[in-house]
């Protein structure tokens, strides 16, 4: 299956199938009202709203405008962390929604502000096993209590390998999925269950990867 439009990815070490994405979103706190996203569930009462703390569940689409799509939800928690600064820490989940990354996460912490942020993207799961990058958004619009973002998540991935370089599926997810863009260069052989390819052994001579044996994610 192909990347949506929001997505791009590549295989960058192909000795070590370490893949580099980037997604390009859109994010909307609802800040209170009858689509409110987020609660506050502290709130010690101090001067310039240091200690507030909230649980946010922010939904993320792949464009703007009333085609839209919910591809994602950042769920986690933001806390306002300095006493004379826009300064609030934030951590949570990037948790997708979307068939091609269903299931799959970012696991993101930091530092943000009311108008920009960027935090670092320190693990993941699924797809994006091992992920480090980071996830940058500042805000586009405002509507009453309610923001638009505009998210860009940069994140490098290691894939699991077993003994001999051979990577091993993971049942836990779609047998279908592939990485159409990873099908480019002699090394590289085609993900998916119904897909075979030659791989090279260091004297040269290939040999066809079977079903059982083709990595995928």
């Amino acid at each position: 299956m192909a990347n949506p439009p929001y997505a791009q990815s590549a295989i960058i070490t192909p000795q070590f199938q370490e893949i580099e994405y980037h997604f390009h979103f859109y994010m909307y706190q609802h800040v209170d009202g009858p689509n409110n996203n987020q609660v506050v569930v502290g709130n010690p009462g101090r001067a310039q709203m240091f200690g507030v703390t909230a649980v946010h569940d922010w939904e993320i689409y792949d464009s703007l405008g009333p085609n839209a799509s919910v591809v994602a939800r950042y769920q986690g928690l933001h806390s306002k962390t300095s006493m004379r600064t826009d300064s609030w820490s934030s951590w949570g989940n990037v948790v997708f929604m979307e068939d091609r990354f269903r299931g799959s996460s970012f696991k993101v912490m930091g530092q943000d502000s009311t108008m920009q942020a960027e935090l670092a993207v320190v693990g993941g799961t699924g797809l994006f096993t091992l992920a480090q990058g980071t996830m940058s958004f500042t805000r586009i619009a405002e509507h009453g209590n309610s923001n638009t973002k505009e998210v860009h998540i940069r994140a490098l991935c290691r894939r699991k390998a077993k003994a001999g370089g051979v990577f091993q599926k993971n049942l836990n997810f779609n047998p279908e999925v592939q990485d159409d863009e990873i099908n480019a260069g002699e090394d590289i052989w085609t993900l998916g269950k119904t897909n075979s390819a030659t791989e090279k052994d260091e004297d040269g001579q290939g040999h066809t990867k079977t079903e059982d044996d083709i990595w995928s994610i």
